[in-house]
C-alpha cells in the first residue's frame, strides 16, 4: 500500500526515495537527519509497550507466560 486507503492507515515510504539516497545522501537538517530519513521516521508511530521481566511472571505481576 504506497497510499493509505482508509483512516488509520499509513502509506509507505516511495522506493524513489531510497533509490536517491543510494546516488547522494544529500544534506542533513539541524538533528543531523537527511530527508530521506525524515521521510522514513514520519511513517513510524511510536507505542508504548510496558516491559514484563522473568521476575514479573514467575511472581504473578504479569498477564504474560513464559514460552512452552
Amino acid at each position: 500500500m504506497l497510499e493509505p486507503g482508509q483512516a488509520g492507515d499509513m502509506g509507505c515510504v516511495p522506493w524513489d526515495a531510497f533509490e536517491a539516497v543510494a546516488e547522494d545522501v544529500g544534506p542533513v537538517d539541524e538533528g543531523g537527519r537527511a530527508a530521506w530519513e525524515r521521510e522514513a521516521l514520519g511513517k513510524f508511530e511510536a507505542i508504548d509497550i510496558p516491559t514484563t521481566t522473568a521476575s514479573d511472571i514467575k511472581s504473578g505481576q504479569s498477564s504474560a507466560q513464559p514460552c512452552a
